[in-house]
């Protein structure tokens, strides 16, 4: 089959399988499969798991209004205000 013929059956443009092709001759199969997406866990972490958990439970435990804040519930911005002041 040609490679327009092989992305009709499969979907994707030619040069996706022409890409695909060039990965195989690289690699083989192993070449094929997809990489994991983002970055590695843990990476970019500012603060350390013994602060992770203490922010955990603070979320489980009480709401953004009982740290006498002006959100009713966890956003972005009520979660940066508890990290300041903790």
């Amino acid at each position: 089959m040609t490679q327009i013929e092989i992305g009709e059956v499969v979907s994707v443009g030619r040069k996706v399988i022409c890409e695909l092709g060039k990965k195989w001759k690289l690699g083989g199969l192993e070449a094929l499969k997809p990489a994991c997406p983002g970055r590695p866990v843990g990476t970019g972490r500012t603060l350390n798991s013994t602060q992770e958990r203490e922010l955990q439970k603070c979320l489980i435990e009480k709401t953004p209004e009982q740290y006498k804040m002006d959100f009713a519930l966890w956003t972005r911005s009520a979660f940066q205000g508890l990290i300041k002041e903790l």
